[in-house]
């Protein structure tokens, strides 16, 4: 089967979609659930934390495990979208 102009734009389109929707999630998850105090370490990040937003003395770092786990979880589900698009639509 030739790969069409279609469905490389269907994979990026799907890709983006998925990317923008862990952006939206990750930022109405942080506005919904602020740090509870002034010194507390804050994770941030869902499904996994990719950075650790310190407390009053700093200590503020970028998980990279989670920031990696993210990553692989929006390929996954961009991924599995694509397919369950091209065998089911």
């Amino acid at each position: 089967m030739a790969r069409t102009w279609q469905h490389h734009a269907r994979l990026y389109v799907t890709s983006v979609l998925a990317l923008l929707g862990f952006v939206a999630l990750n930022g109405w998850f942080n506005g919904t659930y602020p740090a509870r105090c002034a010194d507390c370490h804050a994770h941030i990040g869902v499904p996994f934390a990719y950075y650790d937003a310190g407390g009053m003395l700093g200590g503020e770092a970028i998980l990279w495990l989670g920031l990696t786990g993210d990553l692989l979880v929006v390929l996954g589900l961009a991924f599995s979208a694509v397919l369950a698009w091209e065998r089911y639509g």
